[in-house]
């Protein structure tokens, strides 16, 4: 059977559109009961989507006809009056009938009966077409606003049935718009549902207000949890938060829900007031009339706009600020906390410092609108709605503020600057409401403390917090410094603010390490918050060491991120001072760019220029001593972080003294201080990556401007102060020997490498100490038997290893410093060429005693590497105008170098050649019959052990034993007297037959050097004198002859040979003369 409804669709589309206005006002609840009973039937096999939706537009038409402004201006005098009368029951009338549809139609069907794996358990909405959603919503809007138009205007008289029917119907309205149209899938509809739910506010607030906690559930997604508790709030947020239309895809959406989540908040009662809205006073006997039915569970008188507004409303404003990227979302949150501030009283009470009651700021004295405002008069100070609302104001100052920082656009920055303006109520010199910042500057610190220290933020909210932070931070400058009021920081804190910029300091997002070095850098640009900085500071590492828990700050203990006094500070922790440092001095050189932003908000502003570095000497003598602490010190080389913090930290010190070389005294301690930080810098690893950044710290630190002892001998502040720095390192660290990883160790290390040496020269009476305790056996894992230094039994292989590595890289360190020419200088310094008198007698020989010994065999890669650097440091010493004045040191070395011709690095063959030359070239006549008569040892060992070197396959090892046989053999000439040191004729007749070999070598340069070896040798056997007779010469030569004559045959090159045979020829044409001459 067809429904007769059906066709009667049509029929009412053409009937009203013949009515005129005051006819559709009249029969419009007749055609309404109709449509409306045709859009909730949806069983009927005639009716479709078509007709509800051809429907719900008839009634919009029809309402419009009937109550828009085509109807204003139909009548006129009692006629019109009593027309309005009648209209406005008939409109709520309508609204009643429309809402019990729009409950119905909006509502989600129960799915209960349905719950299975296998289906879908989502409830379903009673209305599947969006777009007829979309309409029924707007019929809503249209039909409530035309309500509040006749109510607003015409100042209908008040009647009690009425009011509970609108009450009724807004209520089903609240309900319907909380439970199932906020969530409608159709963003359309959602923004629709949001201007209906501001409608609703304006046209009955006490039904909103009975709702007002179901209906920011969906809009924010917090749950009200002062019915339910902690678990249900929990619960509420796990399954609506993620489809909040705060989180809304829509950016358009998410404007509507701030709009009409404060229009909502406002419907609430003030907390701890007995006052009423206009409303309010003639709905008392009307609410208790109501059905229970039609009120929110959550709801209850005693829920106070104060008090939604901090457990609900402004925590989601809050995370609109910080995560929300759209600049229209935050622009409608700074409109909307600009309504919220208009009808705040804005009378915080604080607790004075010489007092232990708090006390209340009269209302009198803050003027809100152009007019006073007593709600607290009668409030105790210490009341939970005082308190309460306190909070509340305190935070809509903070949400203010972090739209105002850097991280905002533009247009959001002036909103909010607008809105404090607004605060003021007065005129004043200043944009800014100074007087109330700084009345609600303590709270809104330790707010703003507690929002930065929650550890689950995200990275965009810690760096919001942060931002809001520094503009906190900003206006305190004026504030503390300024005329216009003073502003005192308790120690407390001082230490607050300190902990929660240590923990967001050491972070590992970019974001937040930038927002907490900007937060530094404004403490840096106020006197005052700066010298307290560095007071607890220097308090703290001078009598115990500090400690940081990273707590997070909670309501009841707000101070728990402070610092607490423990035995031993950890890196982490002299890490975060020291970027905190390294940011107060660089803002206090570069202050201008941090108060810009103050600057742009309040030109009107006088900010003080930081004078904190060089108000007083001892500042930076305070900062120097923390920057060399024993805890920062030892931890560099092992912690890259700590490393760098500190080279910042360093670096900002250089350039304070750069570019405030006029106004900063600095002192000697505060200079030796920085520079023993630098050689702990220089003694890094290079994997720190250190190495270039720090020598650029000590090329800006050693200008003429900012050290003038800096000069052409002391080139750079570490050559200055090296005795006082070289001291300072020493005293801290446990006693000699040091192991190679000490930081103490490679802070010497690094010290004495980068000094000239003729600073090292100076002060070598420092210096000698330090290797003499870590190259001796003692300390170490080496005994001396029979002289001879060998490894313990008892020491480990990594022992072993350890010890070598310290004895290579000490090794190293000395021959740096005798390579360097102007370590001889410094001896003598009138002539450059002469021997230091000084460093014969006493250092020299402590030197070899710590050489000599490391050129000893043994086995083993390590140990080979060792000797190479000890004969290479021998070299240095010989080279470097050393002379070897003791026998007993010669007759010592001489058997240690000739083991040394044996071994298996070719570095080593070659300088243990060259140290044998340059020994025979010192050695006199006297030492060497010294030697002979103390050793047994013959000279003849050395020759062959030379000659052996001639058929080595490196060149420069051939080179080294020609030079070094031709000093042997003009010594054994030299001492001939001696019988140890005599060459015989066998040793003659190898030499000659060797050298002949080698001198038709492939290489030129080889072969020179033979021919001169051979030259010399036929030059002292032809030479006049006592130790042999005429006819032993004369053997000698002969055989050399014979020997050349056989060789020039058999080779190819004959040049060397004749010249050689000339000079035989030569020495005998002398013999003849000598002869004929007797």
């Amino acid at each position: 059977m067809i429904d007769p409804r059906a066709d009667g669709v049509c029929d009412g589309i053409a009937s009203c559109d013949r009515l005129d206005a005051s006819e559709c006002a009249h029969r419009g609840p007749s055609f309404a009961r109709t449509f409306l009973s045709i859009i909730d039937d949806d069983r009927g096999e005639a009716l479709t989507e078509g007709h509800r939706e051809t429907s719900v537009e008839i009634l919009k038409g029809l309402f419009r006809r009937a109550f828009g402004d085509d109807a204003k201006g139909t009548g006129n005098g009692s006629d019109a009056r009593q027309g309005e009368d009648g209209r406005l029951g008939i409109l709520i009338d309508l609204f009643s009938r429309c809402s019990l549809t729009f409950q119905k139609r909006m509502s989600r069907c129960d799915v209960s009966s349905n719950v299975n794996l296998h289906y879908d358990t989502t409830p379903k909405l009673m209305e599947p077409s969006e777009h007829i959603r979309h309409l029924l919503v707007e019929l809503m809007v249209d039909l409530g606003g035309y309500c509040l138009n006749s109510w607003k205007y015409y100042c209908i008289p008040d009647d009690n049935a009425n009011r509970k029917v609108m009450i009724e119907a807004t209520a089903n309205v609240c309900q319907t718009l909380a439970k199932s149209t906020f969530l409608d899938p159709y963003p359309e509809v959602q923004n629709a549902a949001c201007t209906l739910a501001g409608l609703l506010a304006q046209l009955c607030p006490l039904a909103v207000r009975m709702n007002a906690a179901s209906l920011l559930v969906p809009l924010t997604g917090r749950a009200d949890d002062t019915l339910g508790g902690a678990a249900q709030s929990n619960l509420s947020n796990t399954l609506i938060s993620k489809k909040c239309l705060f989180r809304h895809r829509h950016s358009k959406t998410r404007c509507e829900a701030v709009v009409a989540s404060a229009a909502i908040v406002m419907c609430c009662p003030r907390a701890g007031v007995n006052m009423c809205y206009d409303d309010e006073s003639s709905d008392s006997e009307s609410m208790h009339s109501v059905a229970v039915d039609h009120l929110s569970s959550y709801a209850s008188q005693s829920t106070t706009m104060e008090q939604i507004m901090q457990d609900t409303l402004l925590p989601g404003w809050e995370d609109l600020l910080k995560l929300d990227s759209s600049a229209s979302v935050q622009s409608a949150v700074m409109k909307s906390l600009g309504n919220i501030a208009n009808i705040l009283d804005w009378g915080y009470f604080s607790k004075p410092a010489n007092s232990s009651q708090p006390h209340v700021v009269p209302a009198t004295s803050l003027v809100t609108n152009g007019h006073h405002n007593d709600r607290r008069s009668n409030q105790p100070f210490d009341s939970p709605n005082m308190v309460l609302t306190s909070a509340v104001e305190t935070r809509v100052l903070t949400l203010f503020l972090m739209g105002m920082s850097a991280g905002s656009v533009t247009q959001v920055r002036t909103m909010a600057v607008q809105h404090l303006n607004n605060l003021q109520g007065g005129a004043t010199k200043h944009i800014l409401p100074l007087e109330k910042l700084d009345l609600y500057y303590q709270p809104m610190l330790e707010l703003m403390l507690r929002s930065c220290s929650l550890d689950r933020a995200s990275c965009r909210s810690k760096v919001r917090s942060l931002e809001a932070l520094q503009v906190l931070l900003i206006i305190s400058i004026p504030l503390m410094n300024g005329d216009t009021a003073k502003l005192e920081l308790s120690d407390v804190t001082i230490r607050s603010l300190m902990g929660v910029v240590s923990t967001n300091i050491l972070s590992d997002e970019k974001d937040v390490l930038n927002a907490s070095l900007a937060i530094c850098r404004i403490i840096g640009a106020n006197n005052l918050a700066s010298k307290a900085v560095v007071e607890i500071i220097s308090s703290d590492t001078k009598s115990a060491f500090f400690a940081n828990d990273h707590a997070n700050v909670d309501e009841e203990h707000l101070h728990s991120n402070i610092l607490t006094l423990v035995d031993e500070p950890s890196p982490r922790h002299m890490t975060s001072f020291l970027l905190i440092l390294d940011g107060m001095m660089k803002g206090s050189v570069y202050p201008e760019e941090l108060t810009s932003i103050l600057r742009e908000l309040d030109p009107t502003l006088a900010i003080p220029t930081p004078d904190w570095l060089h108000s007083s000497p001892s500042m930076l003598s305070t900062i120097g001593s923390f920057l060399c602490h024993p805890s920062i010190t030892k931890n560099t080389a092992a912690n890259s972080l700590l490393a760098w913090s500190l080279m910042d930290a360093c670096d900002s010190f250089a350039k304070c003294a750069q570019v405030l070389d006029d106004e900063l005294e600095l002192t000697e301690d505060a200079i030796i201080c920085v520079s023993v930080s630098i050689a702990y810098l220089l003694g890094c690893p290079e994997a720190h990556g250190l190495s270039s950044c720090v020598m650029n710290i000590i090329a800006s630190f050693s200008t003429k401007g900012t050290l003038p002892q800096c000069n052409a001998e002391n080139s750079c502040v570490l050559d200055v102060y090296f005795r006082q720095i070289l001291a300072k390192i020493m005293s801290a660290a446990s006693s000699f020997p040091w192991k190679q990883t000490e930081p103490a160790f490679l802070a010497t290390d690094a010290l004495i490498r980068t000094c000239s040496g003729s600073t090292v020269g100076r002060n070598f009476d420092m210096v000698l100490p330090f290797f003499i305790s870590h190259l001796s056996a003692t300390g170490h894992n080496i005994s001396t038997i029979d002289g001879v230094q060998q490894e313990s039994l008892n020491a480990t292989k990594d022992e072993q290893a350890e010890d070598y590595s310290l004895r290579i890289t000490l090794m190293a360190l000395l021959q740096t410093i005798l390579s360097d020419e102007s370590f001889y200088q410094t001896f003598d310094p009138r002539q450059k060429e002469l021997a230091p008198v000084s460093i014969l007698s006493d250092q020299l020989t402590i030197l070899l005693s710590l050489v000599l010994p490391n050129l000893v065999w043994r086995p083993g890669s390590m140990a080979s590497a060792l000797r190479k650097l000890a004969v290479a440091t021998l070299f240095c010493l010989l080279n470097g105008k050393g002379a070897l004045i003791h026998p007993e040191i010669v007759s010592y070395l001489i058997p240690i170098l000739l083991s040394n011709l044996e071994d298996t690095e070719s570095t080593t063959r070659e300088l243990s050649c060259v140290c044998l030359s340059l020994v025979l070239q010192q050695v006199s006549s006297d030492i060497s019959s010294a030697i002979g008569g103390s050793n047994t040892q013959n000279i003849d060992s050395i020759c062959p052990r030379l000659l052996e070197l001639l058929d080595d396959c490196h060149s420069p090892v051939r080179l080294a034993a020609c030079r070094a046989l031709k000093g042997c053999i003009i010594l054994t000439h030299a001492s001939a007297s001696n019988a140890s040191f005599k060459l015989g004729a066998i040793s003659l007749t190898k030499i000659t037959s060797s050298l002949l070999i080698h001198l038709d070598d492939p290489e030129p340069e080889i072969k020179d050097h033979v021919f001169q070896v051979l030259a010399v040798l036929i030059e002292l056997q032809c030479q006049d004198d006592a130790t042999r007779s005429r006819s032993e010469k004369r053997e000698v030569v002969e055989m050399i002859e014979r020997r050349i004559t056989a060789s020039l045959r058999s080779h190819q090159d004959g040049s060397n040979f004749r010249a050689l045979l000339e000079k035989i020829e030569k020495y005998h044409e002398w013999q003849k003369d000598i002869s004929l001459n007797e």
